[in-house]
Parts: structure tokens; C-alpha cells; sequence
């Protein structure tokens, strides 16, 4: 019997003891180890001396001064800069048919400073958007109409989202308004805001609600073109916004 049972459930795998299950092929380990070094070393040394050969510099003699001309090797061309252009041709595609749509349709500012455009500025403004849907859920916390208070709390939520996305893509774009007043053009941030209140009171009350909700949204994104604040491409980009984020909020609620 064996007088140290323990040494024969916990052999040392790492050192190689004498009852390692490894021992027995350490000297043959060994031997591939050196031959391996061996042909390492060998491919290396033939290696630097083949790119010593092709950068060994030209020596030109003119007259008392010799120049040396080092060859500088061409760089690969990087896959990475390859995929950088994939999405900047996307966006000029974008663009340009961007710039299409805006020519067909009704020049900016063509009703500039009427009572369309300062109506269709006032009614999606942050201010005017904000300030309803807080007097909206306090009308159903006066009345004890909790789907009330949780349409305008669907409305909040939304307009976070909205507004987020919105400054993100004005910020990155930078597209000058027709204008020229400023670089926030892109997409229209009223019209987003107005779109996203207009599809979930669609959602939640439908009928004449959603009529007139759409209604006030379509009027407020061309009151925006007319006043040469945004381009139409600017203000249906902002529409669909809008509208993503009501179905995402409406999503949430059921």
C-alpha cells in the first residue's frame, strides 16, 4: 500500500515530478524546443540579410562629394483607409440625392417672415410641445384619467429620444440653413418633436385625433420650409424621426 495516497490524486502537472503524467516526454519536448530555435534563428539571419541587400544605399560620386540616395520602401496601402471610403461615398450618394429632391420641390423661404411661418414656428416649438403635454398630464392627474397621464408621459420620453437624435445628426452634418443664419439645419427639429406628438396621441386616441394631430405636424414642416429655415429634405429626415420614435414609445406602452 501506497503510504502517500495524496501524491497519487494530485500529481504535479507544472514542474514535472516523478509521478507527472508529463515526464516521460520532457526530453523529447526538449530536443523539438532547440530544433525549433535552431530553424528559427536560421529563416531570421537569411531574412535580414535579403532586406539588407534591397535597402543597401546607392553611393552616387560627384566630384569630391558622394550622395547617397537611401530608397524609401512604397507602404502598403491599408485596408482601413480601403473601408473609410465605403461610407463616405454612401453619404455623398446620400447627399446628392438629397440635394435632388430639395430642387424639385418649393423654394425656401417663399412665404419668409407670414403668419404661416411664424404659426408653424410657435406651434412645434420645444416651448409650445413641452409646455402642452405638461399641462396634458395635469389635466388627467386633476381628472383621474391615468391613460392620460401616461400618454403625456409617453410624449416626454419621446421627446427625449427625439431631441437627442436630432442635435446628434445637427452637430455631425452641419448643414447650413437656407438662410444662411447657421449650420443646424439638418434634420428639422420642430417638425421631429411634432411628428412624434402626433403619432402617439394617433395611437392612443385615433380618429379625429389622429387627423388633426398629422394635420398640425404636415403644417408645421412646411410652415419651416417656407420660412427658409430648412430644406424639405431637412424636414421629411425630421418627419421620420419623429415617427420612429412614436412607434418605439407606443411599443413600450403595450
Amino acid at each position: 500500500m501506497d503510504p502517500r495516497p495524496g501524491d497519487i490524486h494530485n500529481p504535479t502537472w507544472v514542474g514535472g515530478s516523478s509521478r507527472g503524467i508529463l515526464n516521460p516526454m520532457k526530453s523529447l519536448a526538449l530536443a523539438c524546443a532547440r530544433v525549433g530555435l535552431c530553424v528559427c534563428c536560421c529563416v531570421g539571419t537569411v531574412r535580414g540579410a535579403s532586406a539588407a541587400e534591397q535597402a543597401e544605399p546607392a553611393a552616387i560620386s560627384d566630384g569630391p562629394m558622394t550622395v547617397v540616395q537611401v530608397p524609401v520602401p512604397e507602404e502598403p496601402a491599408s485596408e482601413h483607409a480601403s473601408l473609410l471610403r465605403v461610407p463616405r461615398a454612401v453619404g455623398g450618394v446620400a447627399a446628392g440625392f438629397m440635394s435632388h429632391l430639395d430642387h424639385q420641390t418649393f423654394k425656401p423661404g417663399t412665404w419668409d417672415n407670414s403668419f404661416f411661418e411664424v404659426a408653424g414656428r410657435e406651434l412645434g416649438s420645444p416651448v409650445t410641445l413641452v409646455g402642452g403635454t405638461a399641462m396634458f398630464a395635469a389635466q388627467g392627474l386633476a381628472t383621474g384619467d391615468h391613460e392620460q397621464v401616461e400618454t403625456a408621459g409617453l410624449m416626454g420620453l419621446g421627446f427625449v429620444g427625439t431631441s437627442a437624435t436630432v442635435q446628434g445628426l445637427k452637430h455631425f452634418t452641419g448643414r447650413t440653413r437656407p438662410d444662411g443664419s447657421d449650420d443646424s439645419s439638418f434634420p428639422s427639429g420642430h417638425t421631429a418633436n411634432s411628428f412624434l406628438a402626433a403619432a402617439v396621441l394617433a395611437k392612443e386616441y385615433g380618429g379625429a385625433t389622429a387627423i388633426v394631430s398629422y394635420g398640425a405636424a404636415t403644417f408645421v414642416g412646411a410652415s419651416r420650409i417656407a420660412g427658409g429655415r430648412h430644406h424639405f429634405t431637412d424636414v421629411l429626415v425630421g418627419a421620420a424621426i419623429g415617427q420612429l420614435f412614436g412607434l418605439l414609445v407606443n411599443s413600450i406602452d403595450h
